[in-house]
């Protein structure tokens, strides 16, 4: 199974990067780092991303980690790039490193878009 897919690790964990020549925000912060389009996921990022969700109180496990070592390196540059380049480039990306993590992301869509539609179904009930 794919671990993390609760999605909010990979967006909280990209944050904490800023695109080279923006000039908007202030190094303020733990961990700020600068990267550049084109940029890869390394093994000291995989280490920093295994960091912050420790933080964030879940366990790593480290054989699942390993084994889905190319989904989460392909999530973790998906949402820098949506983060810093927008989302048509971080799509692109994604599909050239991890077809199947294009696929996951459909499923983290409908996820989201029956999450959405429920909502919006609540606030129609409550009128």
């Amino acid at each position: 199974g794919r671990i993390l897919q609760a999605r909010g690790e990979f967006v909280s964990f990209a944050q904490r990067f800023t695109a080279a020549g923006d000039n908007r925000v202030k190094f303020e912060g733990h961990g700020r780092e600068v990267v550049s389009r084109g940029f890869a996921i390394d093994q000291r990022l995989l280490n920093e991303f295994k960091k912050h969700v420790t933080e964030n109180g879940y366990t790593v496990d480290g054989e699942a980690f390993a084994s889905d070592i190319d989904f989460i390196r392909a999530m973790i540059h998906f949402e820098i790039d949506t983060d810093l380049f927008g989302e048509a480039e971080a799509r692109h990306n994604l599909f050239a490193q991890d077809p199947q993590a294009q696929f996951s992301l459909t499923v983290f869509g409908e996820a989201e878009a029956l999450l959405g539609l429920e909502a919006a179904g609540s606030v129609t009930a409550s009128r």
